[in-house]
């Protein structure tokens, strides 16, 4: 949910969670750049391990080295006064309360920037785990982490067959961008834990076993000749789509409620290696776009209809550019000014995902305030943005084709003046009580001389509090030379 930005939890113990991270301007580059870009990795993490961070070990991808995860202020204060020594030139962002933050600022003597805020989670919200499950998976903002793993980990933890730290672990692997806080992870299931024991929490009973309408033999599926019915890779599912049939002889994916996410493939939750991938066709294949960058299928650029089928494929792809501006590098491309508010909408987070109707329920209510499908997921043109998957872009109407299909999620993005904002939220309280998901909800903004933003600005009017976890941008990126 923008990568780090909606961690849940109590003040107390979001105080000893924070992330810094460095946002190159360009993530994909050639030749020389390229291997500038990398030496500045290089030296952020060599000045980043200087002072203990609580990365999972073991973590591997492409993106992990740009994160560093701290359980204290004082070494996020440190990390800044060396990071603004080093001069990098890059754009940093910290992750944490946003009191705790401004003051790592003040000791390293910098002024933030830019500031995320988020707004919370709309919509049916009844639908989203206990809260007590949200404090922990939250803290890997792209989903990787399902409720019901984390009920599952913590009846090891109980039947003394995990420790919490082995458990917490097991669950910041899975967070492929390393942002995952193992020892906030371990405290706060050690206390779910103990109140399970108590009685003063019950765990509910995910629906595993029940009849499902389509046997899936495309995208992810199960081999039903490799499967050995063990259901280790039940609870791993976001959405809990991997079901066990009435008469417990199959495992199966149930088509509808699969997003095409793979990550129970990539967890290697199966010992026999019986869930695999297979091509996707249109427009089934939209559920394998609207995934994060570790998600499979993603390499196809065209994200409208095409009249090949979509190939499976490990290759990491992501949306290589944003028309919009964002926090992680305002600094340097100052694309987003004073009075101007980022509106973030992401939908299907946390957990529940989306389908294409409830996308376009929102769409139609923000279009009339400024929303323009042409910049949403842009890649080198329109055919792979949200514009394509319209026949009427201007008014926000989608194909109706897919209506019926599901995404983990989708991010809508617009830029207004800050006194369009109340108009903003008013539209989506009111498309809130008609969809049938959830979305979660921010604001980016600069921040101004008296220390205020946009969204701290509005509040009032709108009666949306901030909450007191945000992303700041620091202010240390700059330009590059030309």
């Amino acid at each position: 949910m923008t990568h780090s930005l909606h961690r849940q939890g109590a003040y107390a113990n979001l105080s000893n969670d924070f992330i810094v991270f460095i946002s190159p301007v360009v993530f994909i580059s050639t030749g020389g750049e390229q291997t500038d870009l990398q030496s500045k990795i290089n030296r952020f993490r060599e000045i980043g391990s200087r002072y203990g961070p609580a990365n999972v070990p073991g973590v591997k991808s492409q993106f992990s080295p740009r994160y560093l995860v701290y359980d204290s202020r004082e070494k996020v204060s440190k990390v800044l006064r060396d990071l603004a020594a080093a001069d990098l030139g890059i754009s940093v962002v910290v992750t944490g309360l946003r009191d705790q933050v401004t003051e790592c600022c003040r000791d390293a003597r910098l002024s933030p920037h830019t500031v995320n805020q988020s707004l919370g989670f709309w919509g049916k919200t009844e639908k989203l785990p206990d809260f007590r499950i949200l404090e922990i998976t939250t803290m890997c903002g792209h989903g990787r982490i399902s409720p019901n793993l984390v009920w599952e980990l913590a009846r090891q933890v109980q039947q003394h067959l995990l420790d919490a730290k082995e458990a917490a672990r097991k669950m910041g692997q899975l967070c492929l961008c390393n942002i995952f806080n193992e020892p906030r992870a371990a405290r706060l299931l050690r206390e779910l834990v103990a109140d399970l024991e108590v009685g003063t929490l019950s765990k509910p009973q995910p629906n595993y076993s029940r009849e499902i309408a389509v046997q899936k033999d495309f995208g992810i599926t199960i081999d039903q000749a490799k499967c050995i019915q063990c259901l280790n890779c039940l609870p791993y599912c976001p959405v809990e789509a991997i079901v066990e049939s009435p008469d417990s002889k199959t495992v199966s994916i149930d088509a509808d409620r699969c997003t095409e996410c793979g990550l129970c493939r990539q967890a290697v939750a199966c010992p026999v290696d019986a869930i695999v991938a297979r091509d996707l066709t249109w427009p089934r294949s939209l559920r394998g776009k609207f995934q994060s960058q570790y998600a499979p299928y993603r390499s196809a650029p065209i994200l409208g209809p095409t009249p090949e089928p979509v190939r499976y494929s490990e290759e990491i792809h992501i949306f290589r550019r944003h028309e919009l501006p964002s926090e992680h590098t305002n600094d340097v491309n100052g694309l987003l000014g004073h009075g101007e508010g980022l509106v973030v909408v992401e939908l299907g987070r946390p957990h529940l995902s989306t389908t294409f109707r409830d996308v376009q329920s929102v769409i139609q209510a923000l279009v009339p305030i400024g929303l323009q499908l042409r910049l949403q997921y842009p890649l080198h043109d329109e055919r792979s943005s949200l514009a394509e998957l319209a026949t009427d872009a201007a008014n926000g109407i989608l194909r109706q084709e897919i209506m019926a299909e599901r995404a983990s999620w989708v991010c809508l993005k617009m830029v207004v003046q800050e006194d369009v904002v109340p108009e903003v939220v008013r539209s989506l309280r009111q498309v809130a009580t008609e969809i049938d998901t959830v979305f979660a909800l921010g604001i980016v903004s600069r921040v101004s001389d008296d220390g205020s933003t946009v969204a701290d600005r509005v509040a009032g009017r709108t009666g949306v509090k901030p909450a007191p976890h945000c992303k700041t941008n620091v202010g240390l990126g700059r330009p590059p030379r030309r």
